[in-house]
């Protein structure tokens, strides 16, 4: 056989095996916020680039992609630069805080819901007569996209941008310790004291209750009226891929079908050049250079000017340069060491060599990505899992907490001296997130063709318990053997002189 007999011939077999396991998949990101698709956008090229042919239905855009074809809900932009730190905050590790992360979550939730399925993007996508093999579906504060599920019928496989959230532990029977298992929205050392494990306790029992009781009955409503079907029930999912790894956050116990895989962002990215004035300024930083972003939601120029000025104070007196993500063309007293720049490649940048410490308002991607790239962390925790991302660091070593409502200059100062002494640390704990049997692309990629395969890979869940009664009873002993008459007298005390401020919370923010 002639060489190219055999390479037209190698060519068809090549393009029949692809045709043979390629399949076509509906991908439903609800959630509006870009650091939370950007998490798993990587994904979605790899699994187009396999011959897989997606249908993504989202607010982020991702056009020009061979097999890729993405429809948006409605016609709108993704959540970018909308957090004001002008207004009120409350104080981290204080009971309101984590009550007014459950509201603002559920309060996106049925928002979003409403616009989106009543969306002209999505009402025209559901005239279409299509067909899928399986479903990817984000897994965050609402089920309400669910119905597709129910109408398409295929297996689905749950995704989440975040660590696990409090209603996951229960759709796929995970373990859940509380005192080794923090609820997304609060955030504790380890070990877990006595108080935190109750106040844990009472996280995730609220989380429980806030699901059923306010956000799967307001999805079920919607579905039925946009989509003509219930949502189906996630506890039904075959799979969960989280955005997580047991480097950054506790290790527990998982089933096999819940599979870590954070980090995956970072495989499959299109390399980003430093423009060269930044690149200047960080290869000509003899001392090295702090690097200070508060992510794509939060706005930077909105700082408080009490902490900006605390800020820029101490930045002027170090050796090191300032690289500075800020949203305005000027920035109040400016030291001569401060860079400010709009928009920067954030991945780059924590890679270079020369960047020494990084100040971060602790979310999921930046906490990776600093992790990944060895870089110690001062971390400005505000709203959502950014609180337990920071703990989550703080406990393997690799930073320290800064309350930027409280930050002043000598808090500042101490952060900064603390955090650069961990620097060998948070490299140790690279390596320990690098160091894996497999890529987490080759890993999620693995178990998603698998349970298309399998139709659902029914073998991979744990056997669940039908029956009411028996679930009943153990859930009973579960929360008595946290939750005793002891345990809630020192809750009590703890939290007797909170009381009466929290019922003015409870009146303005829950009921």
């Amino acid at each position: 056989m002639s060489s190219t007999n055999f390479i037209i011939l190698f060519c068809i077999l090549s393009l029949i095996v692809n045709f043979s396991f390629s399949y076509k998949i509906l991908v439903i990101f609800g959630h509006p916020g870009k650091s939370h698709f950007d998490a798993f956008k990587s994904l979605f090229k790899e699994l187009a680039g396999r011959g897989h042919e997606l249908t993504i239905l989202g607010h982020v855009p991702i056009n020009n992609i061979t097999n890729i074809r993405y429809i948006p809900f409605r016609e709108d932009k993704p959540l970018e630069n909308e957090i004001d730190l002008q207004g009120d905050t409350v104080a981290l590790n204080s009971v309101f805080y984590y009550l007014q992360q459950i509201r603002q979550i559920e309060n996106f939730a049925s928002t979003f819901c409403e616009l989106d399925l009543s969306g002209l993007g999505f009402q025209n996508f559901l005239l279409e007569e299509l067909e899928f093999d399986i479903i990817l579906g984000e897994m965050y504060n609402t089920n309400c996209y669910y119905g597709l599920v129910t109408k398409f019928k295929v297996p689905f496989i749950g995704l989440s941008s975040t660590s696990l959230m409090p209603w996951h532990y229960s759709w796929f029977d995970i373990p859940l310790d509380i005192r080794t298992s923090s609820n997304i929205f609060g955030g504790y050392k380890w070990p877990m004291t006595l108080c935190a494990q109750l106040e844990n306790a009472f996280l995730h029992i609220l989380s429980y209750l806030t699901y059923n009781l306010w956000i799967y009955p307001n999805d079920k409503k919607l579905s039925n009226k946009y989509i003509g079907v219930n949502p189906a029930d996630p506890a039904n999912a075959s799979f969960l891929l989280v955005n997580s790894h047991y480097t950054t956050d506790n290790a527990i116990a998982l089933p096999p079908n819940v599979i870590e895989i954070g980090g995956i962002h970072l495989e499959n990215r299109d390399p980003k050049e430093i423009p060269q004035d930044i690149g200047a300024w960080l290869n000509n930083s003899a001392d090295g250079v702090i690097y200070f972003s508060l992510g794509s939601m939060i706005k930077s120029d909105t700082i408080p000017l009490q902490q900006l000025k605390a800020f820029t104070n101490v930045f002027s007196r170090l050796a090191q340069r300032v690289l500075w993500k800020w949203e305005s063309d000027t920035m109040p007293n400016k030291p001569d060491n401060v860079m400010i720049v709009k928009y920067m490649p954030q991945f780059e940048i924590l890679c270079h060599p020369n960047v020494k410490l990084f100040i971060t308002h602790g979310g999921k991607l930046g906490t990776t990505e600093a992790t990944y790239c060895g870089v110690p962390m001062i971390l400005l925790p505000q709203f959502g899992d950014q609180l337990y991302n920071s703990y989550g660091i703080v406990n393997r070593g690799n930073g320290i907490i800064l309350n930027l409502a409280l930050a002043s200059e000598t808090t500042i100062l101490h952060a900064i001296r603390t955090a650069f002494r961990l620097s060998k640390h948070a490299k140790i704990n690279s390596k320990k997130f690098r160091n894996r049997p497999v890529s987490p692309m080759t890993n999620a990629v693995y178990w998603i063709e698998h349970v298309a395969k399998y139709k659902g890979a029914q073998h991979m869940r744990p056997v669940r318990h039908k029956a009411i009664a028996e679930s009943c009873l153990y859930s009973f002993f579960y929360v008595f053997r946290f939750i005793s008459i002891p345990a809630l007298t020192i809750m009590l005390v703890q939290y007797v002189h909170f009381f009466p401020r929290l019922g003015n919370f409870l009146n303005q923010y829950i009921l």
